[in-house]
């Protein structure tokens, strides 16, 4: 979780993986010099929960910043969450059956809320035949289109080997690093709505 400037929604993500049904995971938080209380939040949830730990960094960018989680995480699959972002209670499990199912995959979404600030909220998911899915080609436009980074995963071996974020990139790097992947791996689609994105709105670059 990179965090920088987002103090205003953090609790909302947090609580989020707190209520996750599926237990197996660890969180890092990577503090980019944020400038506001979400430094001294991120203390406290470490010292509360022992499947959170922070990093604190000065600011670099967002790809350095999830780069920095990338490389201290110790599992074998990254999810990212953006700090203004909120999963389901169900989202990791559903990935956790995904992967078993298809344990071919090196990488996987899912559908997504938009909710926007007049108040109206979108569901984007992908049409399928089933719950599960494989990609055939996640390059295609309209395939990529289903894609953001807080409903993204991704094998830690195949990230690696694919190459991390690229540093220094102020749009798309997501898109960079889902391109690579997809040239190495499968990528697998769960047909339900697990991410919501708590504000559609231009993001805060950092």
């Amino acid at each position: 979780v990179p965090i920088y400037k987002a103090e205003k929604y953090l609790m909302l993500t947090v609580n989020s993986l707190i209520n996750q049904s599926y237990k197996n995971f660890e969180v890092i938080f990577v503090d980019d010099g944020s400038p506001d209380n979400c430094p001294a939040i991120c203390d406290e949830l470490s010292d509360k929960y022992t499947f959170m730990k922070v990093i604190h960094q000065s600011n670099a960018g967002v790809s350095a910043a999830r780069n920095a989680g990338i490389l201290q995480s110790s599992n074998d699959i990254i999810c990212f969450l953006d700090a203004d972002d909120e999963w389901s209670q169900n989202h990791l499990e559903k990935l956790n059956e995904l992967f078993n199912y298809y344990p071919e995959i090196g990488s996987a979404s899912t559908g997504r809320y938009e909710e926007y600030s007049d108040g109206h909220c979108e569901t984007i998911v992908r049409k399928q035949s089933s719950e599960f899915a494989i990609i055939d080609d996640i390059l295609i436009l309209s395939e990529f289109g289903h894609l953001r980074t807080s409903s993204y995963c991704v094998k830690k071996e195949i990230l690696l080997k694919a190459g991390l974020f690229r540093v220094g990139i102020k749009r798309g790097e997501d898109v960079d690093v889902i391109v690579r992947v997809a040239c190495l791996a499968k990528h697998g689609y769960i047909a339900l709505p697990l991410l919501s994105l708590i504000h559609i709105s231009e993001p805060t670059r950092h």
